[in-house]
């Protein structure tokens, strides 16, 4: 049996436009917070699963949003919210980062990137670690 596959059919799209999305997504990462007398306290961390439980779509569906010039803006940026809340994690300490930096390898394009002593660092490494010393010398004034 052949299945033939017709452009323009198969399950309609869940949201019709990237207001509904968006609305769905700040749902979410409210969701992962609760007030605390006058103070927000965060009570789970953001992740891809939970956003797409939340707003009823799998990993895939998120994806294929994405790809759609109308949802990209919104998707690209809840898919960031939740890149940096891991790189905060990381960062913060007190924890294994092993479970961040895997996520942040498989997820957010992280790399290790070894160098021997004949390699010179890329121009975009250099920006960064200059930005980060401007940053150390304003913190000790």
């Amino acid at each position: 049996m052949t299945v033939k596959l017709v452009k323009g059919k198969g399950r309609p799209m869940r949201y019709k436009n990237a207001s509904e999305l968006k609305a769905a997504i700040d749902a979410y990462f409210e969701s992962c917070w609760m007030v605390d007398g006058n103070s927000r306290v965060r009570i789970k961390p953001y992740t891809i699963t939970g956003l797409g439980l939340a707003i009823g779509l799998d990993r895939g569906q998120l994806i294929d949003y994405g790809k759609r010039e109308i949802f990209a803006d919104v998707v690209r940026w809840s898919v960031n919210t939740i890149r940096e809340d891991v790189e905060a994690r990381l960062l913060e300490g007190g924890k294994s980062a092993a479970g961040a930096i895997f996520w942040l390898k498989n997820n957010a394009g992280w790399m290790d990137s070894p160098r021997d002593s004949k390699d010179t660092p890329k121009d975009e490494d250099k920006g960064l670690r200059q930005l980060f010393a401007k940053s150390a010398i304003a913190d000790s004034k």
